[in-house]
């Protein structure tokens, strides 16, 4: 059986295809690469993310990235000054990254239901996380 789904999105004209769900598994099998430690800390800063969150908040601020993958961001954020931490729902790919990386603040979570504190973060980041929720 087939995950694959054709959805017409009526109010911008647009029809929209997708071949497997965006589970876990998908994930952990997608992101199954060899040098994955190199992969992450050699992602130090990130053109679309940094200066946003650079713009809105102050060095030292704690950040969030939710659906963080492999977590070069997370680690881009940390190289800039930022306490960051990452959540993905992937729990083999988290379990890696912190074997491989420690050093990084990385958990197994759900976005729509984050083990935190009120007031705990300072901002939050997150791409290519909310169109995988096939339910709306």
């Amino acid at each position: 059986m087939t995950d694959e789904k054709v959805v017409y999105f009526q109010d911008i004209d647009a029809l929209a295809f997708y071949k497997a769900q965006a589970t876990p598994d998908f994930w952990d099998h997608h992101w199954q690469i060899e040098d994955l430690r190199n992969s992450i800390i050699s992602c130090t800063y990130d053109s679309t993310f940094i200066p946003a969150v650079k713009s809105h908040l102050p060095t030292g601020s704690t950040v969030l990235e939710g659906g963080c993958g492999l977590g070069q961001l997370v680690h881009a954020l940390q190289c800039q000054g930022y306490r960051a931490i990452g959540v993905d729902f992937a729990a083999s790919t988290v379990q890696r990254i912190n074997d491989e990386v420690p050093e990084l603040d990385v958990r197994i979570g759900d976005v729509r239901a984050l083990e935190l504190k009120d007031g705990e973060l300072d901002g939050y980041v997150s791409a290519g996380v909310i169109e995988h929720f096939w339910e709306g």
